[in-house]
């Protein structure tokens, strides 16, 4: 139901040397002692929002479930704050607010459970007795708010009827093992609960959750992610699914397509209006936007001015004023219509919930920075080293970002990848893109490498190999590699390609011959990769589960190099290009420092976020990590 991509990255460039890691490009150099630094965090702003929650009582306080946890505002989207005291590294993949008392929410967090909070997110308590951890939806009954059910996306519903203090299972009758997408419960008759389920269509309970019947007569796609009760009607319901929009009459007993005017089929969120039942909204996910219809579903038109992200997580709509919409977005944040739909805004001051990918910083303006972000985020560029990103998207045919490097003797000349539509490259630093993908195959290109001698030769990982080009990516051929490429690097006498299953491979002629370099590696996973700029017969590598390994011999021996570190899954390494002794592991907790040559490690402390993408600027010894939930942090 979610993507939730792998992103992987490393790199590092010197005045000699390029090393480029997984989906990403990086410059790396001078990095000072740690100690009296801070992390910051200003973006990008935006990402996956998976939920949305506004206070019945109050419509200036608004809820949004993401990636980085539960962000909260008080001023109807103005600005955003974290809330998430007691409830760090969970996410909020979905929302139930207490319509009695708001100031009780419930966050269901994917793989930790239920959070509870009672004091309008200030903190959070876990609230798991009886309940399993993976839990994706919730539904809470408007009559008797202290009777909530939960998904599972092990195809299970629990239910508490007392705020969440203990939970008993009420899966009877369920004939699925597929996820539980969400639930709603008629408001005049609360024991009737409604059920949606990828896979299995919808399932109906009478009796509060004590045994299901599945209802799905009439429907011809049985991915159902949302279900709304027309409050005036209970028995006309609507369903969205992976074939469009469904509509009942009879309480689910029969099922009838409401799709005219629908160009984008993959439904998968409704809201319907407080005051007039007629008007129903719909969020697509694979970017067909928003959709309005005035008419109970018979006809349905686009409502998209102004969104910018087209794929559509969650909707609400403002209890009081129901012209007042927002829309979550899978990468783009959140979004407010003030106007029925008519037209939308941006609202994302200070929700960064973005995954980075990758990093880049130009090697001549180090104020200029590129993030490449996965989860439909897309590029963004910072002219203050991280101070602010706008997005630079124009040209850009999807947003599932995957890598970014730029040309090292003309900066402004700025490559991207996407994980589904290939290469792309900006002349003018990331203002216009144009697609380069002549010769490359269909789907990933995860890294990049350009040769540090002749720069218009550049390399392309993707996931059938290695392919290169020797006119800046006009044209591209493939190499005789051709694994799935987790990682580049690349010296002026070594081409290096770390891979997913089969360890670590290198290449002395320009990748038309490669040899295995796997003696000591005990796993074949390589995630990250670095060549010491000033000895490059000396590697590491990190891998997937089992840390760093080390060779001084151009990667004839590997020892293990974890005394600190333990098997961590090393997602990025980074080597300090004056001093390279120093080295940096982006890990699943945050950043590792060796200052030995990865004989012995210790954790940066401050920040505990899963790093995709190390960065460091020489001039001002700045660290720039890019995390897989809460953008880049900056350790200045």
């Amino acid at each position: 139901m979610r993507r939730f991509s792998s992103a992987l990255v490393t790199a590092l460039k010197s005045s000699q040397v390029v090393y480029v890691g997984v989906l990403g490009f990086f410059l790396l150099s001078r990095w000072g002692n740690a100690s009296g630094q801070t992390w910051t965090n200003n973006g990008p702003e935006g990402g996956v929002v998976y939920s949305i929650a506004i206070d019945p009582s109050n419509a200036s306080i608004v809820y949004a479930g993401t990636r980085a946890g539960i962000f909260k505002s008080t001023d109807g989207a103005g600005s955003w704050s974290l809330a998430i005291a007691g409830l760090e590294g969970s996410s909020g993949y979905a929302l139930a607010i207490d319509a009695v008392t708001p100031n009780v929410l419930y966050a269901a967090t994917f793989n930790r459970g239920v959070y509870k909070t009672v004091d309008g997110g200030a903190s959070w308590s876990p609230i798991n007795d009886g309940l399993i951890p993976y839990v994706i939806s919730l539904g809470i009954d408007p009559t008797a708010p202290t009777t909530l059910y939960a998904g599972t996306f092990t195809g299970q519903v629990f239910k508490t009827t007392n705020g969440g203090r203990a939970w008993i299972e009420a899966s009877t009758g369920l004939t699925t093992d597929n996820y539980i997408t969400g639930f709603a419960i008629d408001p005049a008759t609360p024991s009737s609960v409604y059920a949606t389920t990828q896979g299995s269509g919808i399932f109906k309970s009478l009796d509060g959750g004590g045994h299901w019947n599945q209802i799905n007569a009439g429907l011809t796609n049985l991915n159902a992610y949302s279900l709304v009760i027309d409050f005036v009607d209970p028995n006309t319901l609507y369903v969205a699914t992976f074939g469009g929009v469904f509509k009942s009459v009879d309480g689910g007993s029969n099922w009838m397509p409401i799709n005219s005017g629908l160009t984008d089929t993959s439904a998968f969120v409704l809201a319907i209006d407080p005051t007039t039942t007629s008007t129903l909204y719909l969020g697509t996910f694979s970017g067909g936007g928003v959709f309005k219809s005035i008419d109970a579903g018979l006809n349905w038109r686009a409502v998209n001015t102004g969104l910018t992200n087209t794929s559509i997580a969650a909707l609400a709509i403002d209890p009081v004023t129901s012209t007042t919409l927002y829309a979550g977005t899978e990468g783009g944040g959140t979004f407010q219509s003030v106007n029925a739909g008519d037209s939308w805004n941006a609202t994302n001051r200070g929700l960064i919930s973005t995954w980075v990918s990758a990093i880049a910083i130009d090697p001549k303006t180090s104020s200029l920075l590129y993030a490449a972000c996965a989860e439909g985020g897309g590029m963004f560029r910072s002219t203050d080293g991280g101070g602010s990103w706008s997005p630079i998207t124009r040209g850009l045919i999807d947003t599932e970002m995957s890598a970014v490097a730029v040309h090292p003797t003309t900066p402004t000349t700025v490559f991207a990848a996407s994980y589904y539509t290939g290469a792309f490259r900006s002349t003018d630093r990331g203002d216009t893109w144009n697609r380069i993908t002549n010769g490359l195959p269909t789907g990933a290109v995860t890294v990049f490498a350009i040769d540090p001698v002749t720069p218009t030769t550049i390399y392309a990982g993707t996931n059938r190999g290695v392919f290169k080009s020797l006119d800046s990516g006009d044209n591209w051929s493939s190499t005789t590699r051709t694994d799935a490429v987790s990682v580049l690097a690349i010296d002026p006498t070594a081409l290096y390609a770390g891979t997913y299953s089969q360890g670590v491979f290198k290449s002395t002629d320009g990748g038309a011959q490669w040899i295995a370099i796997n003696d000591g590696l005990t796993n074949s996973n390589i995630q990250s990769f670095a060549v010491d700029p000033a000895t490059p017969s000396t590697l590491y590598a990190g891998t997937y589960g089992d840390g760093v390994f080390k060779s001084i011999d151009q990667g004839g021996n590997w020892v293990a190099a974890n005394a600190g570190m333990g098997h961590a899954y090393v997602d990025s390494l980074a080597i300090d290009g004056n001093d390279p002794m120093t080295l940096y592991a982006g890990v699943g907790g945050g950043v590792f420092r060796s200052s030995d040559g990865a004989n012995s490690w210790a954790l940066i402390p401050g920040m505990a976020h899963h790093v995709n993408a190390l960065a460091i600027d020489s001039s001002t010894s700045t660290l720039y990590a890019g995390t897989a939930e809460s953008g880049v942090f900056v350790l200045r």
